[in-house]
């Protein structure tokens, strides 16, 4: 009793140091944390966990220190934008963020302990089924299609955004492509899918409506077969309906369908590939030579759609060669020749169509941000290392580009035909600096990579986008909104507000914990960790190459294979029924912890729902005056500004570019609308605004001081749409030296009230 007492205090203690470290001072949910994790640790003990299973006590208290740590420094952060300069984003690492990692390791440890050893514990066996594997896939496919159908309708053609928008640009160009960025084989699939379109239409956009149509359906099809197999392995009807429900109701993978992003495409192709990989581990079977033909086939894809799929790959290969030994042999010899013929055609012939190739500077990024924040940071360097640092670019621009979040700024500013012969000398000062400089060189990685390893990062720091339309060439894109056209209904409010799920640093922390639970295993533990390995490589990659600190596209394939990161860690590797015969079809799993987890993703689907629908009624113009909040709790400009307005500040956004476009959707029997834009001081001096529809006129002026701009507009149809062009816009690092703001930025937004001409 007393040795119980004596533990409780001391998690007691823990508790209310680690709440007070946190800012945070829950007295009674301390005691009950305490009371909690003081049963915990007698359950542990009891269990002979401490005595005998050395390895499990093991692997996860180095996984408790880590994620204690990252929990701890990931407090010491400060981040307020991609962008921002080292004043804005920064992280100082103190004793406090250190011991504050240690309290949350102690406290975790013991749930991590007890959580682990009963989910390799509890079994069931398959139960007799009524729907074959096929019929499943077929049903599931058909769900999550649907689901998605008001997606593809509402952003018809799709999502053309950043690197889908440059790769459209070179599918339309003709020719050999300029470069391999953007991906050769991406490139020539949307031209395929172009040339289908124009068979059909005359507009581009039905090529590229066609290919989202495609890429959708495939996605789906690999959610589908997800759910089919987690079926065949003996998985409860409520696990595989949750799953299927999960994919289909959160517009999180939906949106990876609809845009011309290929990091949809390339997640599905590295699911399928898991897949691939735990049929084969747990087959004790030679493996046939269609698995070596498909495992080819899909290792090809991965290799020529991303440069970086060889990477990918090759450390699959080695865990293949680890963990299955002969039977992986043909395998390992079919990855290898992948490799190295996606190597040659990627090099050599790509540079003999006169096919550039990605610049060495895509991959130094971290060594470039930590070279730049010494620079910064004045630390003491030779005179033969300025000379080599500078003679990569001038001290000014060291200076003035840098930012703690985006290395894009300073590498573009590189000379391609020099970078070559400079990365050896650069590197070599990296690796003189790095002793004196350590602090800061962790720092400077840490900031650059936040976003794939800090726990619990949400909105703000959460920088993906999939729909929009940029027209980088004029070609004629627009956003065909045939939701909205054929039910007379604005589904966009709803649909985008169901477009968030777990962030990226959290997901990665889910993941690390199924290896690490696998890796806790008594007989046949790392068996299991085969199929995760593609996802570990993927995430181990980015963290040494990452050009931005925040991008969930970067890992989206980790969270595309969420079902399997539950799964796979849950049961032995083997079920025995009861004649002690294997049996090949048992899906071992913890069910309370499995339905925990699925029950409260789809609740939290459910919600957003339903709350969205609430907030939707009002999203229509109606009779009375509609107002559009550039800033605060009632922000909702993101859902009626098409291009041209920045995030959200305090009081205001900034318009960006020289043109804002709006779009709302109206039901209202009055056609003429009053619009009063209320801006705050411009930037730089007086500003000049147009507000056009087409080529119409509405009204002009300039703004010096906050005040109003006013102008009255026409509806057509069911949708207001107007436009407001500011011609003499300035980029704040082109009138301030000591901005790195490159934005192009006018009038400060507040709010723009549209109410009927009466």
């Amino acid at each position: 009793m007393l040795f119980r007492v004596l533990v409780f205090g001391c998690f007691f203690g823990l508790c209310i140091a680690t709440s007070i470290v946190l800012g945070v001072y829950p007295v009674f949910l301390s005691f009950v944390a305490a009371a909690l994790l003081t049963k915990l640790s007698e359950r542990a003990w009891n269990l002979h966990l401490f005595q005998k299973d050395r390895r499990r006590v093991a692997v996860m208290g180095l996984y408790s220190l880590l994620f204690g740590q990252a929990v701890g420094i990931g407090r010491l952060v400060v981040f307020m934008g991609i962008r921002c300069n080292m004043h804005q984003n920064r992280l100082d690492i103190d004793t406090w963020g250190i011991l504050t990692g240690i309290l949350i390791s102690i406290l975790v440890f013991p749930i991590l302990l007890n959580a682990s050893e009963f989910a390799c514990r509890i079994n069931l066996l398959p139960s007799p089924r009524n729907l074959s594997v096929r019929k499943v896939f077929a049903i599931s496919w058909a769900a999550i299609a649907v689901c998605w159908l008001p997606y593809l309708l509402a952003y018809s053609p799709g999502g053309i955004v950043g690197d889908g928008a440059h790769t459209l640009e070179e599918a339309l160009r003709g020719g050999a492509p300029s470069t391999n960025h953007w991906s050769v084989c991406y490139i020539l699939v949307l031209r395929f899918f172009l040339w289908l379109g124009s068979m059909v239409s005359a507009r581009l956009q039905a090529g590229v409506y066609l290919w989202v149509w495609f890429a959708s359906l495939a996605i789906a099809a690999v959610f589908a077969l997800v759910a089919a197999t987690l079926w065949k392995r003996g998985a409860p009807r409520w696990a595989v309906v949750s799953i299927v429900a999960m994919y289909a109701l959160c517009g999180f993978f939906a949106s990876y369908g609809m845009s011309l992003w290929k990091d949809g495409t390339f997640g599905a192709a590295i699911v399928l590939l898991c897949l691939m990989l735990w049929r084969f581990t747990d087959d004790d079977k030679a493996v046939s030579a269609g698995d070596v033909a498909g495992f080819a086939a899909l290792g090809f894809f991965l290799c020529v759609w991303r440069s970086n799929g060889p990477f990918l790959l090759a450390p699959t290969l080695v865990g293949i060669a680890i963990l299955m030994r002969k039977r992986g042999k043909a395998l390992v010899v079919s990855g290898i020749l992948v490799i190295v013929i996606s190597a040659i055609l990627t090099g050599p012939i790509y540079r003999a169509c006169g096919i550039g190739s990605d610049s060495l500077r895509e991959s130094i990024s971290i060594p470039t941000q930590q070279l730049a924040a010494v620079i910064n940071h004045d630390r003491p360097l030779t005179a033969a290392q300025k000379e080599v640092l500078f003679d990569i670019l001038p001290e000014k621009t060291w200076r003035r580009y840098y930012s703690p979040g985006d290395s894009d700024d300073l590498k573009v500013r590189m000379d391609n035909t020099k970078i070559s012969s400079q990365v050896p000398g650069m590197l070599k000062v990296w690796a003189q600096l790095l002793p004196s400089n350590l602090k800061l060189y962790v720092e400077a990685y840490l900031l650059q990579t936040i976003g794939f390893w800090k726990p619990f990062c949400w909105r703000g720091i959460y920088r993906d986008y999939w729909v929009g339309i940029q027209d980088i060439s004029c070609r004629g894109f627009y956003n065909d909104d045939k939701f909205i056209e054929t039910v007379g209904y604005d589904i966009k409010p709803l649909l985008e507000m169901n477009m968030r799920l777990v962030s990226s640093g959290t997901m990665v922390w889910l993941l690390l914990l199924a290896c690490a639970v696998i890796l806790s295993r008594r007989t046949q533990r790392a068996k299991r960790l085969l199929p995760l390995l593609p996802l570990v490589a993927g995430w181990a990659m980015i963290m040494v190459s990452t050009p931005l600190a925040f991008f969930h596209r970067y890992v989206v394939f980790i969270t595309l294979a969420l079902p399997l990161i539950l799964a796979l860690p849950l049961g032995p590797d083997r079920v025995v029924s009861d004649d002690g015969v294997p049996s090949r079809n048992g899906f071992a799993h913890g069910s309370r912890i499995l339905l925990a987890v699925l029950f409260g993703a789809l609740s939290l689907a459910a919600l957003c729902a339903v709350m969205c629908h609430i907030g939707v009624k009002d999203a229509n113009l109606r009779d009375d005056p509609f107002d559009i909040w550039f800033y605060g709790k009632a922000y909702n400009a993101g859902h009626y500004i098409k291009e041209g307005s920045a995030w959200q500040e305090v009081d205001c956004s900034w318009t960006i570019g020289n043109v804002m476009t709006i779009e709302v959707p109206v039901k209202s029997s009055y056609r003429d609308f009053d619009v009063k834009m209320s801006v705050l001081v411009p930037f730089h001096g007086p500003k000049h605004w147009v507000a056009r529809q087409g080529e119409t006129i509405l009204g002009s002026g300039a703004m010096n001081a906050a005040g109003d701009i006013v102008f009255r507009a026409s509806a057509t149809g069911r949708k207001l749409a107007f436009s407001i062009d500011f011609p003499d816009a300035e980029r704040p690092c082109d009138v301030s030296p000591s901005s790195t703001d490159p934005r192009l930025i006018s009038m400060r937004v507040r709010k723009i009230r549209i109410g009927p001409h009466r």
